[in-house]
């Protein structure tokens, strides 16, 4: 009778045992989800203040480098915004080259530092004979608008902000316009894309133009034409379409950024492609890449 007593006491012992583990393996089930929302919480956190560290670090570096720019300006130029000087060439039509060119102010127009100043309206003329090394051409009010003619003919004119600088060249006249960076995103922004996109992506256009263009003066690409860039594809189309309302709002809201890696603008080539797809914006940000 003891014996059986022994063994019924050693089996209930054994179930309880059973019973206590499978209690312990329930809870730690149970348990499991907390700390795996907990971890991937912690994991979230620390990667947002990471993305948070990254976007401060890009800010920085692209406001020191366009100080740098401002600073390197003033050495030579009294201090105001980045200047950029672009080659005309109507869009690619007429090359870099030309024979004779004709301006005409809505504002007077100062030739060589008032050898010669133009009444509001009045046409200057300036040809390859006729023209000495350099010509400089400079409104009174550089946003009134200049109307400029590559070919010399009324018809053919474009009207450009800034002042202007004609070269004499082996295969004609060169002509730059020189304006403030920001009024010739302006016209570039609404030149690559329609202004009635999303107001975002007429942002991310606006800091893509606007690093595009700072590398290229950095790098001096186009120097040999006394320029930083010209109004072409070759570079980016300016002042094919008209400043709209959308597109400088776009450039207004994005004053002063620009992408950087390494405290340099990124090459940020850009095109029109036939379709698109959005990608994770983390992607962009947790590997840094020279290109986009």
């Amino acid at each position: 009778m003891k014996r059986k007593n022994d063994k019924l006491e050693l089996i209930l012992l054994g179930v309880g045992i059973l019973l206590l583990l499978l209690l312990f393996v329930v809870k730690r089930r149970l348990d499991a989800p907390e700390e795996t929302a907990t971890a991937e919480s912690r994991t979230e956190t620390m990667e947002g203040k990471k993305q948070e560290e990254t976007i401060q670090n890009m800010e920085q570096e692209n406001a020191a480098f366009l100080n740098s720019k401002k600073e390197e300006q003033k050495e030579t130029t009294a201090a105001g915004p980045v200047q950029i000087r672009v080659l005309l060439t109507d869009c690619g039509k007429l090359g870099y080259a030309q024979k004779q060119v004709s301006l005409r102010g809505n504002a007077s127009l100062s030739m060589n530092d008032g050898a010669y100043i133009a009444s509001p309206q009045e046409t200057i003329c300036v040809t390859e004979q006729e023209c000495g090394e350099v010509v400089h051409v400079v409104p009174a009010d550089e946003t009134a608008g200049t109307a400029v003619s590559l070919t010399g003919k009324p018809e053919d004119e474009t009207v450009y902000p800034g002042s202007f600088v004609i070269y004499k060249s082996e295969e004609g006249l060169l002509v730059v316009n020189e304006l403030d960076l920001e009024m010739y995103l302006r016209y570039v922004v609404p030149s690559e894309m329609p202004s009635s996109y999303e107001k975002e992506a007429l942002k991310a256009q606006a800091v893509c133009a606007r690093t595009y263009a700072c590398a290229r003066i950095r790098e001096k690409t186009w120097e040999n034409y006394h320029a930083d860039v010209d109004d072409s594809v070759e570079s980016q189309v300016y002042h094919n379409m008209e400043a709209q309302p959308e597109t400088d709002a776009a450039v207004a809201e994005t004053e002063g950024k620009i992408i950087t890696c390494g405290g340099e603008p990124i090459q940020a080539y850009f095109s029109q492609p036939p379709a698109g797809r959005r990608v994770r914006m983390k992607c962009g940000i947790r590997r840094r890449r020279q290109n986009i």
